[in-house]
């Protein structure tokens, strides 16, 4: 077990665990979760990939529990993932106060830039050792930057999101059997919004709006239809669109659990 530092969260005081773990800052998922108000905790750090996320023992009044914890990727994985406004607040406090505080309190594997050498040979070895440190930081900080710099900077939820249809295809399915996946797996639902007459069927038929559910918000978005008949209270219909983020996490989700093959 390692020696958790806590760090409030200024917008919200709420508080974020932090520990050192092989120089790489770990952060506890629920924390973040709770910060960023995404409240399926489980389901949102299981969605991670393996090498963003890890178990690590806590203390608590019941005494020691393995709790999610998520390292700098798997962070900016659920910023993206968040629809609250001090996301993007909260990414800022972690890249310019928490990650910095870190390393100047010598817990990230900084410590040795304090160490006075004996003689030359000692004082070349800290050189090397303090270069090798800086370059493994540089490394991780360059793999992790990106998935929040990209976003904020260059996509458009909206712009850049595809319907539904076309990303089935993309993720070699169809879009019957996508929407049935992900209505399952409680990523969206549906309700109906009117009745219309069907002519091949011969009867009144419902017709739906799809909308996801809230922890998954960020991964669609709906646009309206103005060449489709109106409703019968003169309302416009929507088509539930897939935005960038949504595209990642859904070929992720479907990578760890594929749509059943239909039995021949």
């Amino acid at each position: 077990m390692t020696d958790l530092e806590t760090f409030q969260f200024p917008a919200t005081g709420q508080a974020v665990r932090t520990f050192v773990k092989n120089g790489e800052p770990w952060f506890l998922g629920r924390d973040a979760c709770d910060v960023l108000g995404v409240t399926n905790h489980r389901t949102s750090l299981a969605l991670l990939d393996e090498d963003e996320r890890g178990v690590h023992s806590v203390e608590s009044p019941s005494g020691l529990q393995e709790m999610v914890v998520v390292n700098e990727p798997g962070l900016y994985s659920l910023i993206l993932r968040s629809r609250k406004p001090q996301a993007k607040a909260f990414k800022r406090w972690i890249t310019h106060d928490v990650l910095p505080a870190i390393r100047k309190t010598g817990r990230y594997e900084v410590a040795s830039q304090f160490q006075i050498p004996q003689n030359y040979a000692e004082a070349l070895q800290l050189a090397a050792d303090q270069a090798r440190q800086i370059e493994t930081q540089a490394k991780q900080l360059a793999i992790a930057a990106p998935k929040a710099e990209y976003v904020d900077g260059f996509v458009n939820a909206r712009e850049d999101a595809s319907v539904l249809r076309l990303f089935a295809g993309q993720v070699g399915t169809t879009e019957p059997k996508l929407r049935d996946y992900l209505r399952n797996r409680k990523v969206i639902h549906r309700r109906t919004v009117d009745n219309r007459w069907s002519s091949s069927r011969g009867r009144m038929e419902p017709v739906y709006q799809w909308l996801p559910y809230a922890d998954y918000r960020k991964w669609f978005v709906a646009k309206d239809q103005p060449e489709a008949p109106r409703l019968h209270n003169g309302q416009m219909r929507t088509t539930l669109y897939v935005t960038p983020l949504g595209k990642v996490e859904i070929r992720r989700l479907l990578m760890k659990h594929p749509i059943a093959v239909d039995a021949a």
